[in-house]
């Protein structure tokens, strides 16, 4: 069964346009090592964002998004692929909090639990650990 095609729009072109030339012109890849860099067997995928024909799926935009993480340590802004406002990379953040063991994790999520006369008692017990 052939694929409906969605109508071109402006947005749609910014948005494609945005994210091929972040791929090519920022991280300095071709077409073929884009295309693979978002998970497509071939390039072609890219031609259609670059013309508004199709956008990317966003399981693969986002798995892109977090090897960009590891490889980088920046992230595509996906506010700017969507608006054009800002940068096509900016620091990976998030990274750090990648980062974090179990441990962490659960003293965190504990204390975001806590009462506020409870955090505040928390507070001080951890600044007389320094």
């Amino acid at each position: 069964m052939p694929r409906t095609q969605r109508p071109v729009d402006e947005l749609s072109i910014g948005i494609g346009r945005r994210i091929v030339s972040a791929l090519q012109d920022d991280l300095g890849l071709s077409m073929r090592e884009a295309g693979q860099a978002l998970g497509y067997a071939n390039p072609s995928p890219l031609y259609s964002f670059r013309y508004g024909k199709a956008l990317p799926d966003p399981v693969r935009l986002a798995a892109f998004v977090r090897e960009q993480i590891k490889v980088t340590g920046k992230v595509l802004n996906l506010h700017w692929v969507l608006t054009g406002c800002g940068t096509p990379f900016i620091e990976a953040e998030s990274a750090q909090s990648e980062q974090r063991s179990a441990l962490d994790n659960d003293i965190i999520n504990r204390a975001l639990l806590l009462d506020k006369q409870q955090k505040e008692a928390l507070l001080v017990l951890l600044s007389s650990l320094r």
